[in-house]
């Protein structure tokens, strides 16, 4: 049996710029999603931000994180945002541009996606890599067509993790 899509109603994105950049293609993709995005935040600011979520009884079933453009993630803030986060599927967003962390940054959320059973990649870089010419001039920022395809790169992951979460019971 296949599992129902994930709806907007079940879904927390936390995000930077890239992510503000696609509030449209998520509404679209997602209707009724919940986004919390910022200019030039990073993955130190997250974990105060699902917990201040989590306490307000806020942070959905799926909690995509969107902050590998500003800062490397590390494993210390991914085990702070899976202790508050518990059993919830985790989306972590790769980043793409010509920034010195974003390559090594990448390799690890897609490491760490094989490691822990309820983290799963959407692999942002590799999907727009294809299509550069949907970039603002910075190569990083998505214009429209770049913010559908995020948004769709997410909805990919979300049907992996629903299918994970589905095979588990």
């Amino acid at each position: 049996v296949a599992p129902e899509p994930v709806t907007g109603q079940q879904v927390t994105v936390i995000g930077d710029s890239v992510t503000l950049a696609s509030v449209p293609g998520l509404q679209q993709a997602l209707p009724g999603v919940a986004i919390d995005a910022e200019t030039s935040r990073n993955i130190s600011k997250v974990p105060a931000i699902v917990a201040k979520l989590a306490q307000e009884d806020k942070l959905r079933q799926y909690v995509v994180i969107s902050v590998g453009t500003n800062a490397v993630v590390t494993a210390q803030s991914i085990d702070k945002i899976a202790a508050i986060t518990k059993d919830r599927p985790l989306i972590f967003v790769t980043a793409h541009g010509e920034r010195k962390w974003i390559k090594d940054g990448n390799k690890f959320l897609l490491a760490e996606a094989t490691k822990r059973d309820n983290v799963f990649v959407a692999d942002w870089n590799a999907v727009i890599a294809e299509h550069p010419d949907e970039l603002a001039r910075d190569g990083v920022h998505p214009g429209q067509a770049g913010g559908e395809r995020y948004a769709k790169e997410i909805v990919r992951a979300l049907a992996q993790a629903s299918e994970a979460k589905a095979n588990e019971q």
